[in-house]
């Protein structure tokens, strides 16, 4: 978006946005505010320096080991942050809020080494708007993922990267469950917001979704244990580096909607893991060559692929004792599976990623979704 010819970076879509108040200005750097779907969004327009300009004025105050900032270059815009590459470190600007408590959760984690640690604090009027973590080198589960898959397809059984991912998870939900809470669910709203802002066409190719959802709340999906989450830990979250295979990126859904609190029950987290692996087997099954003559058994070992992953995966998660009553909360789990199904739907649209296909193809083929079982067909 472009501001009196300068540069002004923030997440999309940028021209919902009105009325920018400038919050800082600093040589080099400055900081705007504006309101966006209820949020209070920050832009930022910036020079190689941005964030260490920021800091050396005095503008934000930086607690910790503040140094690295200095040699900070390759400013990115992330779906919710800007994101500078240091030499060791990533700093990381937050743009919308409420509150982000990507810290708190790092400063809880960084010990157990379930995600990076964090080298300091970026503060803007007392509240920690950004922060800067060490520079962790490493490939993502999802590559890994892809990689399994394939060698899935020409014969071999192993199905490991899933239940890795389910473990690790499970790590971090017990870590957390200390700060959880009673809170209520309302899935169906947020079905709805997003349904409300799709074009029409796609939003009546999903509305089957909607009445399931409602539905199924109907049956006591009130009220549940909820408590600190990832709110988007799918493959690419997952870092697999030479020691450990940490959580990173703590920031949440980018745009999710504004309805209910910022805890989840944890098997909000699961699904979302577990829609990942789908859309690694969808997309194997898109590269797939239309005339390839062993297409039908391609596709379907990579199905068994998808199943068996989502089935160790669930096992895994639950061998780790991380619900209070598995038997109960496990029934919450497909009407999670379809509410993130239609925030993929949103989300895919919103930043126009060219996946949305991807997520399309599981209202067809219920190969695409193990979790669901006979939810979606009954």
């Amino acid at each position: 978006m472009t501001r009196c010819g300068a540069r002004l970076v923030t997440v999309k879509p940028a021209t919902r946005m009105v009325r920018w108040r400038i919050a800082a200005k600093v040589p080099g750097c400055t900081l705007y505010e504006a309101m966006l779907h209820g949020y209070r969004v920050r832009g930022v327009e910036w020079s190689d320096e941005c964030l260490w300009s920021l800091v050396e004025t005095g503008a934000l105050e930086c607690i910790g080991d503040c140094s690295v900032l200095e040699s900070c270059r390759g400013y990115l815009l992330g779906s919710s942050s800007l994101v500078a590459i240091c030499e060791n470190s990533i700093a990381k600007l937050y743009l919308v809020e409420p509150s982000n408590t990507e810290a708190e959760l790092l400063a809880l984690l960084s010990p157990m080494r379930l995600a990076p640690g964090i080298i300091a604090r970026l503060v803007y009027r007392g509240e920690t708007i950004g922060i800067i973590e060490e520079r962790l080198s490493g490939k993502p589960l999802a590559a890994k993922a892809r990689r399994e898959l394939r060698s899935y397809t020409e014969g071999a059984e192993r199905v490991e990267v899933l239940p890795l991912a389910a473990r690790i998870l499970a790590r971090v939900h017990k870590r957390l469950r200390p700060l959880g809470e009673k809170c209520r669910i309302e899935l169906g709203k947020r079905i709805a917001w997003y349904l409300q802002r799709l074009p029409q066409n796609l939003a009546e190719e999903l509305a089957p979704l909607l009445s399931r959802a409602m539905e199924a709340e109907k049956t006591g999906y009130s009220l549940a244990t909820c408590q600190p989450v990832h709110q988007d830990p799918h493959l690419y979250q997952f870092l697999a580096t030479s020691t450990d295979t940490l959580l990173i990126d703590f920031s949440g859904e980018p745009f999710r909607a504004p309805i209910s609190g910022p805890y989840e029950p944890p098997l909000r987290d699961v699904a979302v893991l577990l829609r990942s692996a789908s859309y690694v087997a969808a997309m194997a099954i898109n590269d797939v060559a239309p005339g390839d003559r062993n297409k039908q058994g391609l596709v379907d070992r990579v199905m068994e692929w998808l199943g068996y992953s989502v089935h160790e995966a669930l096992e895994t998660y639950l061998a780790q004792n991380v619900l209070g009553d598995p038997g109960a909360e496990l029934s919450l789990l497909p009407v999670l599976v379809l509410e993130r199904l239609v925030y993929e739907a949103w989300y895919e649209h919103l930043y126009e990623t060219g996946l949305l296909q991807v997520v399309l193809a599981a209202l067809h083929e219920p190969r695409l979704l193990p979790e669901l079982g006979t939810f979606l067909r009954r």
